[in-house]
């Protein structure tokens, strides 16, 4: 089944699904990571069925939004940090300043990743991935860890094999090196039709914008709300000081407009 349907589940029609069940979740993004533990819990005790994550691409994880003590968003969600990052429609000035502090952008993730891996057993279970971090948090992969997910996996309650391919078969799943796997469950949280739904939001003619030989346009490569602002003729700077203005975050709040400002 796949996790939107398993989400359409009251909770215990959950628990009788997975409750003394090899159960195998497909992926490994947030919705895999949450629905993984669910087994795990409700089997716990006497007779109960570890729960497999079959990963085909591991991605980045954190268990808080700190870093060596320091917010997360410092790093990503503040208007210093973004000098830092690629953004559509830069000036030859900005390219320049995001070519010089490359290596600086580098370390940041570099930064981020040591401290997840002292934080979490990646390496131990075979999750660290092999790409940097600041590539999964640009696409929207970065997810955070359950604060009692590496419990389970630790009382053998979550197992993880990773395979390139894998496929069903009498005993539940086969996996490209001949093994197989036992299940009586298995759950598809490997993504959405995100297209359809999308096309179903956005009426025409701004439909018809978001399709391109490649594929769909993703939203987060839209223009940044201080774009949106200046098209607008909108103040995009919303903090009361440059200080708060520059390091720190802006959230939905500071794009509330009084009337003076929307006349």
């Amino acid at each position: 089944m796949h996790s939107m349907d398993y989400c359409k589940l009251e909770k215990e029609e959950a628990l009788d699904l997975l409750r003394g069940k090899k159960v195998a979740v497909i992926g490994f993004k947030k919705s895999a990571i949450d629905l993984a533990l669910e087994p795990a819990l409700a089997n716990r005790g006497e007779g109960g069925q570890a729960c497999t994550m079959v990963v085909r691409t591991t991605h980045w994880v954190i268990p808080h939004y700190w870093v060596w003590g320091l917010p997360f968003f410092l790093f990503y969600s503040t208007i210093a940090a973004q000098f830092l990052h690629d953004k559509p429609n830069r000036s030859f000035l900005r390219t320049l300043f995001c070519l010089l502090f490359s290596l600086l952008r580098a370390m940041v993730s570099k930064f981020i990743e040591s401290y997840v891996t002292w934080k979490l057993p990646l390496e131990k279970y075979g999750l660290k991935p092999d790409h940097p971090f600041e590539e999964d948090y640009a696409s929207c992969q970065m997810a955070i860890i359950p604060e009692n997910f590496f419990e389970e996996a630790d009382k053998g309650m979550i197992r993880f094999k990773k395979t390139p391919k894998w496929c069903f078969c009498d005993e539940g799943i086969e996996f490209e090196d001949g093994t197989t796997l036992e299940a009586d469950v298995v759950i598809l949280a490997t993504g959405y039709d995100g297209d359809k739904k999308l096309k179903a939001i956005i009426p025409e003619p701004f439909r018809s914008w978001l399709e391109f030989p490649w594929g769909l346009m993703p939203l987060y490569s839209i223009q940044h709300a201080d774009d949106l602002c200046n098209d607008m003729g909108l103040n995009p700077r919303r903090k009361s000081n440059l200080f708060l203005d520059v390091f720190c975050p802006y959230g939905s709040q500071d794009y509330r407009f009084d009337q003076e400002e929307t006349k």
